[in-house]
């Protein structure tokens, strides 16, 4: 079974944990070696990437979509997606990220059941084990082929191309410094408009009120986060170095953002990863918990202990005088 992954390369951290239960699920499932799991690892430079890319897609049996922020953001996963469903293949949508918004994903995707992965647990391994094992009978491609689509291009290769002129007038400058703030804002292109930004302001031409714009721009426009060479941002970036956190557990009451997982029924010779359950007693029970008065005493503020601390020592005191008294009018009383 050949898996094709769709996905940002900001994820790649999640996706490389995931593809790690992949393998061992496919294992079970198509009965082999384990198949194929391609994730835009195995580009090599000098090749067509977008082509490779497009023939990895017709030669997927299954095409997993990753849900993210950032692969709804992103022209290269939706290229994918699109040429995938053109192609009549099977697609998986596996929910990778938090604060997702469901209104935008496309029509035909939303129709399809999500497979929860946020948190990797033995639960989330089960979901995802049968939703693979219950993928429905693959059908042929459309004959002939629909037409693939053109290799995503930045926008952002203009602007390049206008800097590496010799002559840049106070027209052009000022235009790019407009065009290239906006850019900032997207978290997609960020840091490829920073690094233009920073060339535009050394180039020889640039004039020097331009430049101080620049410099305050820069100031008050944090950098996009910090990412490996291999997960830089921008269009053309996200994918020749696609390689497209393990999540903290959420509280059990937290309802998910998508309420959307497949309910079957997990292969029994598939074994699940092992999490680092604790070894040795009695894991998932209750803690013990304090009761009577000394659990509502442990519960009190230190104030509160003091002040019932006086109160019972003057009952006490006042008992004890009362006591004595009793104790000497007994001692002096006179009998008739």
């Amino acid at each position: 079974m050949k898996l094709f992954i769709s996905y940002s390369s900001r994820d790649r951290e999640k996706v490389s944990s995931l593809v790690e239960d992949l393998k061992k699920i496919v294992k079970v499932v198509s009965r082999d070696d384990g198949g194929d799991v391609w994730f835009d690892q195995e580009l090599i430079g000098g090749h067509d990437w977008w082509e490779n890319i497009l023939s990895k897609i017709r030669a997927c049996d299954v095409f997993l979509f990753i849900v993210t922020q950032d692969s709804l953001r992103s022209d290269p996963c939706r290229l994918e997606y699109t040429y995938a469903h053109s192609l009549s293949k099977r697609i998986l949508p596996i929910l990778l990220g938090d604060g997702v918004n469901v209104t935008l994903l496309p029509e035909p995707l939303q129709r399809i059941q999500f497979v929860d992965y946020r948190n990797r647990t033995l639960d989330s391994y089960q979901h995802l084990s049968g939703a693979m094992a219950s993928l429905p009978p693959a059908i042929p491609m459309p004959n002939p082929l629909p037409q693939p689509p053109s290799a995503p291009i930045s926008p952002l290769a203009q602007f390049q191309q206008q800097l590496e002129s010799k002559n840049l007038s106070i027209e052009i400058q000022t235009s790019l410094v407009f065009q290239l703030k906006q850019y900032l804002a997207d978290p997609q292109y960020a840091e490829s408009a920073r690094y233009l930004l920073m060339e535009l302001r050394k180039h020889p031409d640039t004039r020097a009120q331009i430049a101080e714009e620049i410099s305050i721009i820069l100031k008050d426009t944090p950098p996009p986060r910090a990412t490996s060479s291999s997960q830089q941002g921008g269009s053309l970036a996200d994918i020749m170095n696609r390689g497209k956190e393990l999540l903290q557990p959420k509280p059990a009451s937290q309802p998910p953002l998508i309420n959307k997982t497949i309910n079957v029924q997990q292969p029994p010779s598939a074994t699940p990863p092992q999490y680092g359950a604790p070894i040795g007693g009695n894991y998932g029970a209750a803690p013990k918990s304090d009761s009577g008065i000394m659990g509502w005493w442990k519960k009190q503020t230190q104030i509160t202990q003091i002040v019932v601390a006086v109160v019972i020592l003057g009952i006490l005191s006042c008992c004890l005088c009362y006591c004595l008294y009793a104790i000497a009018l007994s001692g002096t009383s006179t009998t008739y």
